[in-house]
C-alpha cells in the first residue's frame, strides 16, 4: 500500500520538540521578547500535536477497519485454503506476505523484497519460477490488471507456465489472483 508515511509517526514528537527548541534559541537573534515566546510556543506545540494525533487516529481507524475486513475476506481464507489443499512443500511467491504465509504455513518468497531481499531491486526469476503458486494483486476482478507495476513484469514472465486457479476479493479494487504452475 502507498501509506508509507505511517513509519514517520514516531518521529513527530521529536520534530515538534526540535522545532520549539529551535524557535526559542533563534528568538534572541530576531529580538523577539522571550517572556511571551515560551508559553506561546508551548500552546502552538500542544495545538499541532493534538490536531496531528486526532487526525492520525481517525485515519488509522478508517484504514485499520478497511484492511481488517479485506484480510478477513481474502488473505486469511486464502492462506487457510492453501494449507488445506496443497502439499506442505508448496512454495508461494507473493507481494502481500503476511497473513497468507502465516495461515498457509508454506515456504514463501516475498516479491516485494521485505522478507526476501533478493527480490528487492530486481525480480529473482529463478526463485519465482521455482514457486508452485504465484499470487498477484489486481485492481480488476474480470482480468488481471496489476495494482503494482512490478507485478505486470511478473505476470508476463509466468503467464505461459502458470494458470489461474482462483480469485479472492479484498475490496472492490483489490483482488488476489492465484496462479498455479501448469
Amino acid at each position: 500500500m502507498a501509506d508509507y508515511h505511517r513509519f514517520l509517526l514516531p518521529t513527530v514528537p521529536l520534530i515538534y520538540i526540535l522545532s520549539t527548541f529551535s524557535a526559542v534559541n533563534l528568538a534572541p537573534k530576531f529580538k523577539i521578547n522571550h517572556k511571551f515566546l515560551k508559553p506561546f510556543l508551548l500552546v502552538i506545540l500542544l495545538t499541532f500535536a493534538s490536531q496531528h494525533h486526532y487526525n492520525y487516529f481517525n485515519f488509522a481507524n478508517y484504514w485499520t477497519s478497511y484492511y481488517s475486513k479485506g484480510l478477513n475476506n481474502a488473505h486469511i481464507p486464502l492462506g487457510k485454503w492453501i494449507a488445506k489443499n496443497t502439499p506442505t512443500n508448496t512454495k508461494i511467491a507473493l507481494n502481500d506476505a503476511g497473513a497468507i504465509p502465516y495461515y498457509s504455513e508454506r515456504y514463501t518468497y516475498d516479491i516485494a523484497g521485505l522478507n526476501s531481499p533478493d527480490f528487492l531491486q530486481t525480480i529473482n526469476f529463478t526463485k519465482l519460477k521455482s514457486s508452485d503458486l504465484v499470487i498477484l494483486i489486481s485492481s480488476k476482478e474480470d482480468s488481471f490488471t496489476p495494482r503494482i507495476p512490478k507485478e505486470y513484469d511478473i505476470y508476463l514472465h509466468i503467464k505461459d507456465d502458470y494458470h489461474l486457479i482462483s480469485k479472492w476479493k479484498f475490496s472492490d479494487i483489490y483482488f488476489l489472483f492465484v496462479f498455479q504452475k501448469s
